[in-house]
C-alpha cells in the first residue's frame, strides 16, 4: 500500500474513538510488544480510557488516513517522567509510519511543555520499534530491565 505522507492527519483523541483504542490495545502484537501481556477487558479500558482522556497530564495523539484510523501515540506525565508509547493499526503495520507519528507527536507536546523530556521503554526484541524511536529523534540512555523483560531506555528533548 502507498500511502501519502501528506494526507495523515493528527487530532486529539475523543471519547467516540473508545472502541478503536480497545481494539488496538488487545491487538495481538500490541499485547506481546506491552510490558503488561495480558488481554484488556472493556469495561476496566473504557474506564481507563475516559479518566486519561479527562486528564490533562495525558495526551491521546489519533492519526487517521484517509478517515480510517491509523494508530495512535499516547504521551502521559508521571509522577516522575514523561512516558510515550505508540501502536498502529495493523493495516498500516510495516510502512515506515511509526517514525512520523512519533515526531509529529513529540513536537506538539514539546512545543506546549518546554523544557521537558519524553521517555521512550521499549523491549529489547522490538526492534521495528526501537528503529521507529531513533529515527523519530529519540536518542538512546541505557539497558533497563521492566517486568522481567530487557529493554531499552530512549529519551528525546
Amino acid at each position: 500500500m502507498l500511502i501519502d505522507k501528506n494526507e495523515i492527519r493528527m487530532r486529539k483523541a475523543n471519547e467516540n474513538d473508545v472502541d478503536t483504542y480497545f481494539r488496538w490495545a488487545n491487538d495481538e502484537e500490541v499485547r506481546r510488544n506491552s510490558f503488561n501481556t495480558t488481554q484488556i477487558n472493556y469495561d476496566n479500558h473504557v474506564a481507563w480510557f475516559k479518566k486519561r482522556l479527562n486528564n490533562a497530564a495525558c495526551q491521546f495523539y489519533f492519526f487517521e488516513y484517509n478517515y480510517k484510523p491509523l494508530g495512535q501515540v499516547r504521551i502521559e506525565d508521571s509522577s516522575n517522567e514523561v512516558i510515550i508509547g505508540i501502536s498502529l493499526d495493523e493495516a498500516f503495520r510495516g510502512l515506515g509510519l511509526a517514525p512520523l507519528l512519533l515526531e509529529k507527536a513529540s513536537a506538539d507536546y514539546l512545543n506546549k511543555h518546554n523544557g521537558q523530556k519524553i521517555t521512550a521503554y521499549i523491549k529489547k526484541d522490538n526492534l521495528a520499534s526501537y528503529k521507529a524511536f531513533l529515527k523519530a529523534g529519540f536518542t538512546f540512555v541505557e539497558d533497563v530491565l521492566i517486568s522481567d523483560s530487557p529493554s531499552y531506555k530512549l529519551i528525546r528533548k
